[in-house]
């Protein structure tokens, strides 16, 4: 137990310290609201504000959002200590608590999440951060893992 805690405490500190990183140079070096294409037409550099969930869902509840993020945070956090489950799934599981957490400070530091990196799929514009990327990703390795661990 000591060490999966270990472990997890490791992944939180990489995970957070990382994400707000970015997320501090993106607001010193480019400020809130500002916008920077790139070479390729798909990506820009785009600071903003999101004060709801994925793709703006509650953004006029931004303090639900908060909420509903901190007690999904708790509930995923007993789960991982309790957790049987290959090692593999657990640190998926321990990432995506890590930069849930992380987007979490930012509500409560900003009164919204910060996003910089804007990526055009069909026809549309998604703004993501790195937490974003890592909730994304460990989600997949966690579902891809479980077809093969069941």
């Amino acid at each position: 137990m000591k060490e999966r805690l270990i472990a997890y405490l490791i992944i939180l500190l990489l995970v957070i310290i990382s994400d707000q990183s970015l997320k501090r140079y993106f607001l010193r070096h480019y400020g809130l609201n500002s916008v920077m294409p790139l070479k390729n037409r798909r990506y820009r550099i785009c600071v903003m504000k999101n004060k709801g969930a994925f793709l703006g869902l509650g953004k006029k509840y931004p303090a639900v959002v908060a909420l509903i993020t901190a007690v999904l945070i708790l509930v995923l956090l007993i789960y991982c200590l309790v957790s049987d489950e290959p090692v593999i799934m657990r640190c998926a599981l321990a990432a995506l608590l890590s930069a849930a957490v992380s987007n979490l400070i930012d509500r409560i530091a900003y009164k919204g999440v910060i996003d910089y990196l804007s990526i055009r799929i069909i026809n549309r514009n998604i703004v993501v951060n790195l937490a974003d990327i890592i909730i994304f990703a460990s989600a997949a390795i966690y579902l891809i893992s479980d077809l093969f661990y069941k």
